[in-house]
């Protein structure tokens, strides 16, 4: 089993990492959210890992949340679901099982479970009519397993210090009486701070047992989970039964995998199913479509090339050291062989006072700027002082700024001062590619908010509908597209005499 939310492509540097689900969701094309499952589906079966820890049906209800955000499809249950279930469907059809997480709901608070214990402080009826609802959905749609996460629910766990994944009440009660999933139930990590704050190994690997998990995912140390686990059966306190129960879900699942039949994996077929042309034009294609451009004020995209000379782009990263910055390098390089002549600067958290000087005076020397910010996952989502002062000034004094957000869609409401905003809702490199060819006009613009961005006008469903400029003579070939169906065809048609040649014509978009 492993995490690919996204694909192998975010485990694993030689296979394809698609969009996060927020940009999925933007893109708003079921059978490529369909697909999206399918391959990711073939691409693992292909290496030897039968169960996803995905989709991911959180809810992002607070707009603050540092794990959830981009991971979620949308702060509307509705799209969750209609999302989510087209992801498993094609999960199902590649025959590797999917787990919808985390239960009984992670998107309605500000912290992150990896550091801490989130508390959920809603009523009952306020999370079964948004958090709730996508899981019993999933349930009834065929989802195979169910992730627990660690948090803190006082509408269903009275004692604050149980975590859901550890609560008999949240897990017994009402996941397998109440809505009757008959699934694997598997853990969190159990390595997370959630649990290893407030409990030794042991206990928490009893206690997740006996709430009614089946699988126990990444104790802090492997071994003595199992010993513990031994030790509980020996003294009575985790009952043999409860073991059996588990068990008999786990050969179950082995069995609609098919393992019983063939539990090995091709080696030699792996280079035809992992990383392929489609599975790269799927991430592309969802890419372009979930671009979405939400201030256009004075017009600036579709960026002309000739209209300035000199570009300033420059590169906003909340980390702290610019060596990490070279995922950036992506959309550095890509922009460049869209616009004339480009100087890109870059600031991090370890950024000096001379450094913003200097940022500054370059900006200033500039046509255009393009601002380019990055923020990571688990971290807050709240600006740095220091840069949030830079990217004012830059924002106040510079005409020509287009702001793009590479991530994090609710930066605009921390400025007030924007009049051109594009997000991709990841930095994922099609995304960045997405971007920069999406802003000289060199694919449409269709990209729609699949959330509502609070403190702003901007609500689900916005985003400015722009059309491509039409053919461009390219820097670099489109390779994404596999032709060698249509070329045996051809040529079976030559050799049976059909046709004495054929010339091959591509229309792309117009």
């Amino acid at each position: 089993s492993a995490d690919y939310e996204r694909g192998l492509g975010m485990r694993l540097e030689d296979a394809v990492e698609y969009p996060y689900n927020m940009a999925i969701a933007a893109a708003n094309d079921f059978n490529l959210t369909y697909l999206a499952g399918k391959y990711i589906s073939d691409e693992a079966r292909a290496i030897g890992v039968h169960q996803n820890y995905a989709p991911m049906i959180d809810v992002n209800r607070d707009y603050r949340n540092p794990i959830v955000n981009v991971r979620s499809f949308s702060d509307d249950p509705e799209v969750v679901i209609n999302h989510a279930t087209a992801f498993t469907q094609g999960m199902n059809e590649g025959k590797v099982l999917s787990t919808a997480k985390h239960f009984p709901g992670h998107g309605a608070t500000d912290l992150d479970s990896h550091y801490e214990l989130p508390v959920i402080s809603l009523q009952k009826n306020e999370i079964e009519e948004y958090d709730l609802r996508p899981f019993r959905r999933m349930i009834s749609e065929g989802v195979k397993s169910i992730m627990v996460g660690h948090l803190d629910v006082r509408a269903y766990e009275e004692n604050e210090s149980i975590p859901s994944t550890l609560s008999n009440n949240i897990i017994n009660n009402l996941l397998l009486n109440e809505i009757k999933f008959e699934g694997l139930v598997v853990t969190d990590a159990m390595n997370m701070s959630a649990i290893t704050k407030y409990y030794e190994e042991e206990d928490a690997v009893e206690r997740a047992i006996n709430a009614g998990n089946d699988i126990i995912l990444f104790p802090p140390n492997d071994e003595a989970a199992v010993q513990a686990i031994i030790s509980s059966v020996k003294s009575g306190s985790i009952p043999e039964s409860r073991i059996d129960f588990s068990v008999k879900k786990i050969l179950a699942a082995k069995k609609w995998l098919g393992l019983f039949e063939n539990k090995l994996i091709a080696e030699d077929e792996i280079d035809q199913r992992v990383n392929t042309k489609k599975h790269k034009r799927l991430a592309s294609e969802i890419a372009e479509k979930s671009i979405t451009l939400l201030k256009n004020e004075k017009n600036i995209i579709p960026i002309n090339p000739d209209k300035y000379y000199k570009t300033n782009l420059i590169i906003v990263r909340d980390t702290r050291s610019l060596s990490s910055l070279k995922k950036e390098k992506v959309f550095e390089d890509a922009i460049g062989r869209n616009l004339n002549y480009i100087k890109t600067t870059k600031i991090s958290l370890r950024s000096r006072k001379k450094d913003f000087q200097n940022a500054l005076k370059e900006a200033a020397k500039s046509d255009l700027v393009i601002l380019a910010y990055y923020n990571s996952l688990g971290r807050s989502l709240e600006i740095d002082e220091k840069q949030k002062e830079f990217m004012d000034e830059i924002l106040n004094e510079n005409k020509n700024v287009v702001l793009i957000s590479f991530g994090n869609p609710y930066l605009v409401n921390q400025f007030d001062n924007i009049n051109t905003y594009a997000v991709t809702y990841g930095e994922t490199d099609f995304s960045q590619y997405a971007m920069a060819d999406a802003i000289v006009g060199k694919n449409n613009i269709q990209g729609k908010l699949p959330i509502t961005i609070p403190n702003t006008e901007f609500k689900f469903g916005d985003g400015i509908q722009l059309a491509s400029l039409g053919v461009f003579e390219d820097y670099y070939a489109d390779s994404l597209y596999d032709f060698s169906k249509v070329d045996k065809l051809m040529e079976e048609a030559v050799n049976d005499k059909i046709f004495p040649g054929a010339v091959l014509a591509v229309g792309h978009r117009g």
